[in-house]
């Protein structure tokens, strides 16, 4: 599990009301100041823009930082005078979490571009905005010469800690001490390239980010794919059953699901796109990789075989995907890729330097297969980048009515649900190859004034599973 070690330090811009309190309207200002955050509050610069003038908000979390997009409504006219923004003006943004225990989203953002996108001619009170930014981290452009020697899980550690952000990791240390050298770079860039080289074991590959909460993120995959889920959790909210009398929270099973009795939770799938690229993905970068280095410090030529990480299963029960079911691809003997990476001295950097490069490289594209891109209609804030998680995939087509109850209509209560849902009765409407683990590795939320908010989780599978008749003569496919 990832684990915050250090928590952030940054200092955020405040966000601020005027409100004042009349006689008897103490009450709606206490539900003001409740309800802020339960549609995403906005401010640019000293602009706040109001909720019903959102038309659209999107933040991302696919890439190192986190970014934001946004269409809005400006009708008070002074966004384009005297609140046009200048040079590094912020976006503030709050949303409200499901839950008094889960963290909310609280980022500022550096507008990196904004433009009017619709208006009518010669009216400046009536204009849409589009609006796109990054985080807000100053610390990550500047551009010093500087050195730092230790492993790159403490050095990272360390520029998080200067940086404002906190630091969260999966594991303890890395196995590759050396003086790690900034020539002048942003510090986004030197963060990054020491991640590209950075080597735990043979049996390892690493990656970072920085979450919605300002953590710095230094994952080893592999660890994140070994971890034990037989029990994971997950903080479950009466407030996704619309009752009112009861805000109870209790916690449930974490597993994503397309089973129509969880129609009403923030952990059904309401849509999905399959990718599965693995021909592809061996054709590129090899079913074998060959790489060879100069080591001028001890004057050898290294020749090595880089072969993808593979998990089989506890039971040999997963489908590597480098051939057909129980087969490996004659092509795994016969295409193979491989390159001369250059000269190393390993006196100067730790000895897996340009070996790390191409392995972390080479298994991130392998573990990127089989990719699921799902949207789950109640933002389920339990989530995070490089979870480990549980998938079922149900065949809706084959379930009759005695199988399960849809719900249909609203508003309805957990205690409904939980009386009338159906059980599934047989093991064959489960999707065997698709259900099982996955890997989140993005997570992104997108609020728009129809369809209030919703969320994009990105998972991965580096081995499918096998169907009970996989194996069977008499199958029919």
């Amino acid at each position: 599990m990832i684990t915050v070690i250090d928590r952030p330090s940054i200092k955020l811009k405040k966000i601020s009301f005027n409100l004042v309190k009349e006689g008897n309207k103490s009450t709606k200002i206490d539900e003001f100041s409740k309800d802020i955050g339960r549609y995403p509050y906005i401010e640019i610069g000293k602009l706040a823009i109001q909720p019903d003038q959102t038309i659209l908000l999107q933040l991302f979390n696919d890439q190192f930082l986190p970014r934001i997009y946004i269409q809005f409504r400006d009708t008070s006219g002074q966004l384009i005078d005297p609140l046009f923004p200048i040079d590094d003006t912020i976006l503030k943004v709050f949303i409200q979490a499901d839950s008094d225990i889960l963290m909310p989203v609280r980022m500022d953002f550096k507008i990196t571009d904004i433009n009017p996108i619709k208006s009518k001619p010669g009216d400046n009170y009536d204009v849409i905005f589009g609006l796109s930014g990054i985080l807000n981290v100053d610390y990550l452009y500047n551009t010093f010469f500087v050195s730092h020697k230790d492993t790159s899980y403490n050095v990272l550690k360390t520029l998080a800690s200067e940086a404002g952000l906190g630091f969260a990791s999966n594991i303890n240390d890395t196995d590759d001490s050396m003086v790690w050298i900034n020539p002048a770079n942003h510090y986004l860039e030197y963060i990054q390239n020491i991640i590209k080289h950075s080597y735990k074991s043979q049996e390892s590959f690493m990656f970072a980010y920085v979450d919605f909460y300002y953590n710095l993120n230094y994952v080893d995959i592999e660890t994140a794919l070994s971890e034990d889920i037989e029990d994971q959790k997950y903080i479950s909210s009466d407030n996704y059953f619309f009752d009112t009398d009861s805000q109870e929270e209790t916690t449930d099973d974490l597993v994503l699901t397309n089973h129509p009795d969880k129609q009403s939770s923030n952990v059904y799938i309401d849509k999905y796109d399959l990718l599965n690229r693995s021909t592809a993905i061996n054709l590129e970068i090899g079913y074998l990789y060959y790489m060879s280095y100069f080591d001028t410090d001890g004057n050898t030529l290294y020749k090595l075989v880089l072969d993808n990480i593979s998990t089989p299963g506890v039971d040999n029960n997963s489908i590597i995907m480098k051939g057909g079911i129980g087969e490996v691809s004659q092509m795994q003997q016969y295409s193979a890729d491989g390159e001369y990476i250059g000269k190393v001295d390993t006196d100067n950097v730790h000895p897996y330097f340009l070996y790390s490069l191409k392995h972390n490289e080479n298994n991130l594209k392998f573990l990127q297969k089989v990719k699921l891109k799902i949207t789950i209609n109640k933002s389920n804030f339990n989530l995070y980048r490089f979870q480990k998680i549980k998938v079922n995939f149900y065949k809706t087509s084959q379930m009759d009515e005695d199988d399960v109850i849809v719900q249909k209509t609203l508003p309805v209560n957990k205690k409904t649900v939980d009386e009338k849902a159906g059980v599934i009765s047989e093991e064959d409407k489960l999707n065997q190859r698709l259900s099982g683990d996955w890997l989140i590795t993005s997570i992104n939320y997108t609020f728009n004034k129809r369809g209030g908010m919703e969320q994009e989780v990105t998972l991965v599978k580096r081995e499918l599973n096998f169907n009970d008749n996989d194996f069977d003569p008499d199958r029919a496919y």
